[in-house]
């Protein structure tokens, strides 16, 4: 039986992966949970949507928790102590109420250079003074300097409207081929084109955004799996069932069980929208 007590939960947001990994005191690991994301072009800054932050780490968490179940026969109830590391290319500032105050930058990112040279500039003029006063200027730079460096590329256009579609229509798309024809263009040259763009196709973007919305769902409302398909643009609960457990792992039974319902932002206005006018 494990002693939680002496064990440590570490949590890392990493650039394809949010994993949990809880040692025991010798530092070895004993169980383990992760969560596939992946980042979005947004007004010109590939980033993570804050949702997916939330998700993620409690996706993570709770197959965590089942793999200390599974392995030990006892819940997951304590630790020692928690330790989380975001990733060393991005970062996540907000203020005293919890807002957001720049876009997540990821990995993907290429345009610090102006605003790391100018930071290194500021700091070095100030070297008679104190840790605070330096800690409180860099944090001061970093937020005049978070909209002046060069933008990323732009999205493609025709990406760029595949992207909007998808998010505003996923739960009655058909698929790849009727969104090509919604946008007046054949079916590989827009599989080609996003892909290139995204570096993933746009039916697996499509599935990810259904996924997303499920999973919600899923945690604020106590629907059948029926009509969360329904919601969602999946043909029935069994195929949903198959699709969420290859994207995830856990059935979404197994996975509503786990997670609970914690801190999770409440559904989408698009997410509302759509709830309403299936039962309307």
């Amino acid at each position: 039986m494990l002693d939680l007590r002496q064990c440590a939960l570490g949590i890392e947001f990493g650039s394809t992966r949010i994993k949990a990994v809880l040692v025991d005191g010798s530092h070895a690991p004993v169980a383990q949970g992760d969560f596939t994301w992946e980042n979005q072009l947004k007004d010109g800054v590939w980033t993570y949507p804050l949702e997916a932050v939330h998700t993620g780490l409690q996706h993570a968490y709770a197959v965590l928790a089942a793999d200390v179940q599974a392995k030990y026969g006892q819940p997951l109830t304590t630790v020692g102590c928690i330790g989380i590391s975001a990733m060393m290319h991005g970062y996540l500032a907000f203020d005293g109420a919890g807002r957001l105050l720049v876009p997540f930058r990821t990995w993907r990112n290429t345009m610090t250079g102006p605003a790391a040279a100018e930071l290194m500039g500021r700091l070095a003029e100030e070297r008679d003074a104190s840790e605070r006063v330096r800690s409180q200027l860099a944090f001061a730079l970093l937020c005049e300097l978070s909209d002046a460096d060069s933008a990323a590329p732009a999205l493609p256009p025709l990406v760029a409207a595949a992207i909007e579609d998808i998010r505003r229509n996923y739960a009655g798309l058909y698929g790849v081929e009727e969104l090509s024809e919604r946008l007046g263009v054949s079916k590989s040259h827009l599989v080609r084109a996003f892909t290139a763009a995204l570096g993933v196709s746009p039916g697996r973007y499509l599935t990810n955004v259904r996924i997303e919305a499920a999973m919600r769902l899923l945690l604020h409302r106590e629907y059948t799996l029926d009509v969360i398909a329904s919601l969602c643009g999946f043909s029935g609960a069994n195929y949903l069932c198959r699709v969420f457990k290859k994207t995830t792992g856990q059935s979404p039974t197994q996975w509503r069980a786990m997670a609970g319902r914690s801190a999770l932002p409440e559904l989408s206005p698009e997410q509302q929208r759509l709830e309403q006018e299936l039962f309307i």
